[in-house]
């Protein structure tokens, strides 16, 4: 009997040690995720596109680039428009940091004639789990957002908004690295982009009504901020019906 009441103690001192031992790991790993990301949106040097152009030929047509993060890198099957060439230029894990560094030296040297943007998620995700820096965050989007946008009104290019593509529900797993406020701050930003795209000239695509139907989403995920096939089919049809239209 006692011995097995040692037993018991001992089963429970494990198992006490070993949830302890977890909670400690998984602190260590959102903190160095949450430094990790945060370093993104204060970068120290310019994270630049290496192969972009060495894949680009002469320019024959009208040229469009796709430029951003993950998202757009992710953005195999691109619009297929007469008359124009479509370019991909996104960076997995980019903040609008980042891309402001590196828009000079990457994107203008390609002399297009439209920029399509899509950019900012990763910055609400630093934003949504680092509440103390929420602010400062959101302020320098939006400040990274009109430099973007002032550099390319000045030498000409005509600049199409998608705005932030909302997230999926986030599995288990990465609830740890996630926060409520997300999907907020997205729609916040959203919202934000219809009162300055007049100021700028842009054209803006609401990448919520192009991925939505009578209120429900479609079934357009890979995962939690990445779209499948058909979700970048339904964003591809909303591009070519803007360049018709155009």
């Amino acid at each position: 009997m006692i011995s097995q009441q040692y037993l018991l103690i001992a089963i429970v001192i494990l198992l006490s040690c070993s949830i302890i031992i977890n909670i400690y790991i998984l602190f260590f790993i959102k903190k160095r995720y949450s430094e990790e990301k945060t370093r993104s949106f204060f970068p120290a040097h310019v994270i630049s596109d290496p192969e972009l152009h060495s894949k680009i030929g002469k320019k024959i047509r009208k040229r469009v680039v796709l430029l951003g993060d993950s998202r757009i890198a992710q953005w195999n099957n691109l619009p297929n428009i007469d008359g124009f060439e479509f370019i991909r230029s996104g960076i997995s894990g980019e903040t609008s940091a980042q891309l402001r560094l590196r828009i000079e030296q990457d994107v203008l040297p390609l002399k297009p004639d439209y920029v399509i943007l899509q950019i900012g998620i990763n910055d609400l995700i630093v934003a949504g789990i680092e509440p103390k820096l929420e602010k400062r965050i959101t302020d320098q989007l939006r400040d990274n957002y009109q430099y973007i946008f002032k550099i390319l009104n000045n030498i000409g290019i005509q600049i199409i908004l998608l705005t932030i593509i909302a997230s999926d529900s986030p599995p288990l797993y990465r609830l740890p690295f996630w926060s409520s406020r997300i999907p907020a701050l997205v729609g916040e930003t959203n919202r934000w982009f219809v009162d300055v795209a007049q100021r700028y000239n842009v054209i803006l695509l609401d990448s919520d009504k192009i991925l939505s139907q009578k209120g429900q989403i479609k079934t357009i995920y890979k995962d939690t901020l990445h779209l499948n096939a058909d979700g970048y089919f339904f964003i591809n049809q909303a591009i070519e019906s803007l360049f018709f239209i155009r």
